[in-house]
């Protein structure tokens, strides 16, 4: 395998090569949701938490990987498959460094319960802007959208990469097709990245976006849910690109490491099953028409 090495916008170079960290990346099962968790050695980046039913695993998986505070706290956008376990955590006064993201006032209920959240844990929020990059340890993460915010919250969810050392980490979050293609139209391969997050939980894929980030890696976060997601084409269109496929469906929370000979997987937890899965989503197919 051979890593990305420079992050390139237009002529600027943001990262050089670096070899010698240690970073790991837990996608944790928490269903029809996300919840993407980044380490170094010192400092740990949360985007994303999926719905509340799935908080407490959340929970129990970052105590497994030894965190005791987050320094980046990221909300795509304001879903409840992606929002409630982050206001979950606040409420449960989990150590914060920073809240950062792309939530509205005036996205859907689930917003108003994480402002809220905020407001009693007296924590700042920023929103999260084209162009912004920040470092937080050997971490570093960079902007790609949205400008502006509007009342389709996938097509203006947060879309940003990951640096760790030499590799690269794309998330789109739930954005369509349309939208991929027109970040394809203003980054081209600047998007380019070793593992894709597949945006909306295996949905449509833009041909030219897949080829743009080129990635050797894909990861599904998936659950049980009324739209029959992940599409049959996006992973006929990952095997016939011979992208390697972690799913939540299949593997449960998977732990990778990046090391200098590659990416590894280190753990593959199997899926959840059992009665208490199965109430709880009852529970949110019941919710999903208004969140929808």
């Amino acid at each position: 395998m051979q890593p990305r090495c420079l992050w390139k916008i237009g002529l600027l170079f943001l990262l050089s090569c670096s070899s010698d960290q240690e970073f790991t990346l837990r996608m944790v099962d928490v269903g029809y949701g996300t919840a993407l968790l980044f380490q170094d050695q010192d400092q740990t980046i949360l985007i994303d938490g999926g719905y509340r039913e799935e908080a407490g695993l959340l929970e129990a998986e970052l105590q497994h990987a030894g965190v005791e505070s987050l320094a980046l706290m990221i909300a795509s956008h304001g879903h409840g498959d992606h929002l409630e376990g982050l206001t979950w955590l606040l409420d449960r006064g989990w150590a914060v460094g920073e809240v950062l993201g792309n939530v509205d006032h005036g996205h859907a209920s689930y917003a108003s319960s994480f402002w809220n959240a905020l407001a009693r844990r007296r924590l700042g929020y920023r929103r999260l802007r084209p162009g912004d990059l920040l470092s937080v340890g050997d971490l570093e993460l960079f902007v790609f959208h949205p400008d502006t915010l509007t009342k389709n919250l996938n097509q203006s969810s947060l879309v940003v990469s990951i640096k760790m050392g030499r590799y690269s980490v794309l998330i789109p979050s739930d954005i369509d097709p349309a939208t991929q293609r027109s970040l394809v139209r203003r980054y081209g391969d600047s998007l380019a990245a070793d593992i894709l997050v597949l945006p909306h939980h295996g949905d449509l894929l833009a041909p030219e976006f897949l080829e743009a980030v080129s990635p050797q890696w894909g990861l599904l976060s998936v659950g049980p849910n009324p739209w029959e997601l992940p599409v049959p084409h996006t992973l006929t269109e990952l095997k016939a690109r011979v992208i390697r496929l972690l799913d939540t469906r299949e593997d449960g929370t998977v732990v990778l490491s990046f090391e200098e000979n590659g990416i590894r997987i280190v753990s593959r937890s199997g899926p959840v099953h059992g009665q208490r899965r199965e109430k709880e989503m009852a529970e949110r197919i019941r919710r999903w028409t208004h969140d929808r």
